[in-house]
């Protein structure tokens, strides 16, 4: 009797091994699998977007518009971007510098005041999800398929990327394979924020999206961009960072 317990014990000891080995293994393998198609639709996207492999300075000028209480403010901003980590935004008689970690705010009259270490991360924080960096830049994030949804009337395949702890989400069309939104979060505020492609435009062959509205996470509209002018690799004075 007590051998014939011990084999009771055993067969039911394997068995939940081999249940707990089998879910396991089919974990892993959804895991590859969403991995496995979120790579293929990020590929796609980047053929979609254009080859983005020898940009390495962008300068777009436009407009941004600004809810204030009982209207809104709009103003001319022209922002350069030199890949990967320098980033210099003028708007109003204000202009944000940033390099690598350090930044500073400078004045008509000339001089500068040293930025916040908040403001940098918070400004550095557009460049990185900025779409031409990130097409550039696939290999590193890990990338996930999350499924499909339904978003401002087009069907989308969502997509997580996730890279040194912070993450981004992309609802990317499945018609025109182009980012339709990117959900991703405030630093500062600890909130994630939605960020809307309305319309994307051809410069030099590249889609560039000229066209977005920011909300945050209560729906309320953050600002709305409208691009005018996209150039790429211009020659510009990195000193002047």
């Amino acid at each position: 009797g007590k051998i014939k317990y011990i084999l009771i014990i055993l067969v039911m000891v394997w068995f939940l091994a081999s249940n707990l080995i089998t879910e396991d293994f089919e974990n892993y393998k959804q895991i590859e699998e969403n991995k496995f198609e979120g790579n293929r639709i990020f590929s796609e996207m980047i053929k979609a977007l254009g080859d983005v492999t020898h940009i390495r300075t962008i300068r777009t000028a436009g407009i941004t518009i600004q809810p204030i209480p009982h209207g809104s403010l709009s103003f001319p901003v022209e922002v350069i971007a030199v890949f990967p980590d320098k980033f210099k935004v003028k708007f109003q008689d204000k202009e944000f510098i940033i390099d690598k970690d350090k930044g500073w705010m400078k004045y008509p009259r000339g001089y500068y005041e040293n930025l916040p270490e908040s403001y940098v991360k918070t400004i550095l924080g557009n460049l990185e999800r900025n779409l031409i960096r990130i097409a550039k830049n696939k290999e590193e994030y890990e990338i996930q398929f999350l499924g499909e949804e339904h978003v401002l009337d087009r069907d989308c395949q969502k997509l997580l990327l996730k890279k040194d702890g912070t993450e981004i989400i992309l609802l990317v069309d499945m018609e025109k394979h182009l980012p339709l939104q990117m959900l991703y979060e405030n630093i500062t505020a600890k909130t994630f924020l939605e960020r809307t492609y309305l319309e994307y435009k051809s410069f030099n062959g590249i889609m560039y999206p000229v066209h977005t509205i920011s909300y945050d996470e209560n729906a309320q509209k953050i600002s709305e961009i409208i691009i005018k002018i996209v150039e790429f690799n211009l020659d510009i004075d990195e000193e002047g960072f």
